[in-house]
């Protein structure tokens, strides 16, 4: 075989596979036959070319023959498999292949139920929002912000609007606090009264039919009344006039009896005619007069006070030991009140006692080692003080576990928490110079309270952390026993 033949061989060859490579890139149909043609008419194909994918569901199956304008629309010519069934109902839409890939027709092939699509049927497209409205768009939410950022700033900008906004912040806390603190205290009282409020409306509806019955009957009684005694009114008519004559006759009696007082007799014409006699009854009537006000002012005053009866227990953790105390508060009305409590305390007697050992050496030296032994007792002490209330603290001193000491109290939110801190004890010559105690108790119901906090908290041997509970409650009944002993 000579050169020319090979040389137009090989180029044979390479022209066929060249052509079906660009058949296969291209996506260029063999033959047309086992396909379709479906017109589709779009508002917009911006970005969509000839060849572009025709898919269903994600899976190609063709692709756009032609694109040409019609009018203001585009009409594109799909070129799609010939064994799809399209529906009435079926449409197209514009889609990209990801946030940058091509863009592609989503074919959607509608309800079978609706029977099959006619040949020459066209199809109404949809496009999809294009990247320029996209930004039109952006740019326009965007100067809303910024606007709405200048309105802010000069509102709530600089020292000022911060301040406006805390207070703000602040306002909508109160007012949802108090809000859930009114719905919490009257939920019951709400709910019992609406209880009472069915039940008496459901009475009122079952006696109606028998109180209209009642009314009837007591008019059908007094219409018999009245018919009844009739003929009496004469009778009675006759007796109103004896009646006003007697009346005429007693009307006499009294006016001589007026003369007498106007001449000063008998003991109430004394009374009107003789000063003396007046003189001691007004001193009599003022005398009870002053009684009475100083018994009401007494009852008064008794009626203000307060009186908070208590018992707490707590666990002194450190030393494993336990304290427990019952006590009263007395409040006069006034920002001074009165503590009394007696406390079981572990460390309630504290005795110090020194041992001295004398040791005599073989060289007959002479050593002598003093040891000091503190013990703790446990037994009963008590608490005496008076306080003073200055807004949200309590500042209070006297007698604190049978020795002398001074206390603060501070209640941040309200009555609920409150902040303690005890220094007595002043005179200790053991390991510290006082007794300091911290502690905090937070009221969970307004009668129940939990407690925690750190005992002789200076000591080296005796501090210890302890917690736990106790409840406290007002008792009238006590009050008032107390009061019936003071005498104005």
């Amino acid at each position: 075989m000579n050169n020319a033949i090979k040389v137009g061989v090989f180029m044979f060859v390479v022209l066929v596979i060249a052509g079906v490579f660009i058949i296969k890139i291209e996506d260029m149909p063999i033959s047309r036959k086992g396909f379709k043609r479906i017109t589709v008419v779009f508002p917009d194909v911006a970005g969509l070319d000839e060849k572009s994918a025709v898919r269903i569901a994600g899976v190609r199956v063709g692709k756009v023959d032609s694109i040409r304008l019609l009018g203001d629309h585009a009409e594109v010519v799909l070129l799609i498999d010939g064994q799809l069934a399209l529906s009435q109902g079926a449409s197209a839409a514009v889609r990209n292949m990801g946030l940058l890939g091509d863009k592609y027709v989503e074919l959607f092939p509608g309800d079978s139920s609706h029977g099959l699509l006619p040949d020459e049927e066209v199809l109404k497209g949809h496009s999809p929002v294009s990247y320029d409205r996209i930004l039109e768009l952006i740019t326009s939410i965007g100067e809303d912000v910024k606007q709405l950022s200048a309105s802010l700033s000069s509102t709530f900008g600089g020292a000022a609007g911060a301040d406006r906004l805390d207070r703000i912040v602040q306002n909508v806390e109160d007012f949802t606090h108090e809000i859930k603190t009114l719905i919490a205290e009257n939920r019951s009282a709400v709910s019992a009264s609406t209880g009472n409020i069915e039940a008496t409306t459901a009475d009122i509806r079952r006696q109606i039919p028998a109180i209209l019955e009642g009314v009837q009957e007591l008019v059908g009684q007094l219409n018999t009344l009245i018919a009844d005694n009739r003929s009496n009114v004469d009778g009675t008519m006759v007796q109103v006039k004896e009646a006003s004559t007697r009346l005429n006759a007693s009307l006499g009696s009294l006016s001589n009896i007026l003369e007498g007082l106007e001449r000063g007799e008998g003991t109430v014409g004394k009374l009107l005619k003789e000063d003396t006699t007046h003189d001691t009854l007004v001193s009599a009537l003022n005398s009870v007069k002053g009684g009475a006000d100083s018994l009401q002012d007494s009852l008064g005053r008794i009626k203000k006070w307060k009186l908070d009866l208590g018992f707490r227990g707590e666990y002194l953790s450190d030393i494993e030991e336990s304290r427990t105390a019952f006590g009263l508060k007395l409040s006069p009305g006034s920002n001074r009140f009165y503590m009394l409590e007696v406390v079981d305390d572990p460390d309630g007697k504290r005795s110090i006692k020194d041992e001295t050992v004398t040791t005599t050496l073989d060289d007959g030296t002479i050593l002598t080692e003093t040891t000091r032994k503190v013990k703790y007792d446990d037994t009963y002490t008590w608490t005496a003080m008076l306080g003073w209330s200055l807004d949200r603290f309590q500042l209070r001193g006297g007698i604190i576990q049978s020795t002398g000491g001074v206390g603060v109290d501070y209640m941040p939110i309200t009555d609920k928490l409150t902040l303690t801190m005890e220094a007595f004890d002043f005179s200790r010559e053991d390991d510290t110079s006082f007794h300091l105690r911290l502690l905090s108790r937070y009221y969970f119901h307004p009668n129940l309270y939990v407690l925690a906090g750190w005992d002789d908290m200076l000591s080296d041997n005796r501090d210890s952390i302890f917690f736990g509970g106790g409840m406290s409650w007002s008792d009238e009944d006590f009050k008032y026993l107390i009061g019936s002993g003071v005498r104005p």
